[in-house]
């Protein structure tokens, strides 16, 4: 018997009601709450166990969704990376033929709006590279 009773209990779904401290006081005025009794004011949860839940699976559908847009960026940009290099490759080798027909004649090789190889430009140094002299002010300056 008592464990029917028990388990018809336990079955109950609790509802909570929050209460307000002035709706305490009140209570302990009008004798609801004796002055032996223990009692104790619990500050309630700013959210509820279903809003919490609720976020959760919010966030947790938000995650997968970034999780995938990002897997389709990265894919997108692998392919643009090789579409990029084999459009690299098919204007070299159009300029390589380019150049061979012609047999590198820079007249011949502007005409088409190319300019052809140039020479190597041994670079120069600057003139006055020698008279830079690093600056030293003292411990609080610039050196």
């Amino acid at each position: 018997m008592l464990d029917k009773t028990l388990t018809k209990i336990t079955e109950i779904p609790l509802n909570m009601r929050l209460w307000t401290v002035d709706e305490y006081y009140r209570m302990a005025k009008a004798g609801i709450l004796q002055s032996d009794e223990r009692v104790e004011l619990i500050a309630a949860s700013p959210v509820s166990s279903e809003q919490l839940t609720t976020r959760v699976s919010e966030y947790q559908a938000a995650r997968a969704a970034a999780t995938a847009a990002t897997a389709a960026a990265k894919k997108a940009t692998a392919a643009k990376d090789e579409t990029l290099a084999s459009l690299i490759e098919d204007m070299r080798s159009i300029l390589r033929y380019a150049e061979n027909e012609v047999k590198y004649d820079d007249k011949q090789l502007t005409l088409l709006g190319w300019g052809g190889r140039t020479r190597p430009n041994t670079l120069q140094s600057p003139d006055k590279s020698a008279a830079c002299k690093p600056s030293v002010k003292g411990m609080i300056g610039y050196l």
